[in-house]
């Protein structure tokens, strides 16, 4: 026995260290265990990834939308927003209808249009402008007090895009003196400021903001003759309302909180602005911003931020018919248009 505990405490303290090497590798965590174990612990879900095109460039009317990036609304809200500018014919409606972007800004007349050609294909969701900004801008001319007036004035040059609604309804209603002569708009103010005898089409918040001091400009509304419809429109395919409507209201609400942030306190958006648009100045921004509250904020204070009326729907779409924008048997009811939860 004795003989027996002495070999083995002379095998434990030659070997020692060996065994001590063997403790210290049983308990060290297996590479496999350690990767087995990170596989486990959950991950967070990503954000559901929202293309917004706009139809124009950055500019204060697209406030709102770029108030939900910069505040982080749109991950408070669960998704992550992607904003594209558009431009002088950016065919937004074209690619909402084919799907090919989720979300989009279009005008309240658009919205019909695209109804006589896919019906039901998509729908509004938010109204911006609650008044139509549209506008035609001339340089002051003590002959000339209204639109028709300028209408009927063969010296003159219209630079608009003549196949848009509005253009049709004004010279359908103008027809019987409409001698200006028109050229296709192709955006910028470079053909107005250089030429005399100039008009152009233009936004009420923007354009008159562009013109250098000195020079006195006139303008003739487009609402004021009969013509309102909504602007700035948040508009999807009907296709997403139907599979995802949770997100639906996920954007819904947060361009409800960035409208309402921006209209406050609009500094953050501005300062984004000016980053992904160089031409802008802080001075435009802010007269625009200004400007656009009256014609964003519905009068009646009951009334909320991008509230859409089925009674103005029914308005446009009767004016639309008889300025023959559309067919007068074209049937569309207000539910086609506006997404209803």
């Amino acid at each position: 026995m004795v003989l027996l505990f002495q070999f083995y405490k002379m095998i434990t303290l030659k070997f020692k260290p060996l065994f001590y090497f063997l403790g210290l590798l049983a308990l060290w965590p297996h590479p496999l265990q350690s990767d087995q174990t990170k596989d486990r612990t959950p991950k967070p879900n990503p954000l559901p990834k929202v293309h917004l095109l706009l139809n124009w460039k950055f500019e204060p009317q697209f406030g709102g939308f770029v108030t939900i990036v910069t505040q982080n609304l749109d991950k408070k809200h669960g998704f992550q927003l992607e904003i594209t500018p558009g431009g002088s014919g950016t065919p937004t409606i074209q690619l909402l209808t084919e799907q090919k972007v989720d979300f989009g800004i279009v005008s309240g007349d658009e919205m019909i249009l695209a109804q006589v050609r896919q019906p039901r294909a998509l729908k509004a969701l938010w109204a911006t402008f609650q008044e139509n900004p549209q506008i035609i801008m001339m340089k002051k001319d003590s002959a000339i007090r209204t639109l028709k007036d300028l209408f009927a004035n063969e010296r003159y040059t219209l630079t608009w895009q003549g196949g848009l609604p509005y253009a049709t309804f004004l010279k359908k209603k103008y027809q019987s003196v409409f001698k200006i002569k028109t050229r296709p708009y192709l955006g910028g103010l470079s053909v107005f400021l250089n030429e005399p005898f100039i008009a152009t089409q233009g936004f009420e918040t923007s354009e008159p903001f562009l013109v250098p001091k000195g020079i006195n400009v006139t303008i003739f509304p487009v609402r004021e003759e009969g013509f309102n419809p909504y602007l700035t429109v948040l508009a999807t395919h009907t296709e997403l309302t139907r599979t995802k409507p949770d997100l639906i209201r996920q954007v819904i609400n947060a361009t409800k909180e960035g409208w309402q942030h921006y209209l406050k306190d609009p500094e953050a958006a501005h300062q984004y602005m000016l980053k992904k648009n160089p031409l802008l100045t802080k001075d435009f921004l802010s007269q625009s911003a200004t400007s656009q509250k009256s014609l964003i904020i519905p009068k009646d204070p009951n009334i909320p931020l991008g509230h859409m009326d089925p009674n103005r729907w029914i308005q446009l779409i009767r004016t639309m018919k008889e300025a023959g924008v559309i067919p007068t048997s074209t049937n569309i009811t207000p539910a086609d248009i506006m997404f209803s939860e």
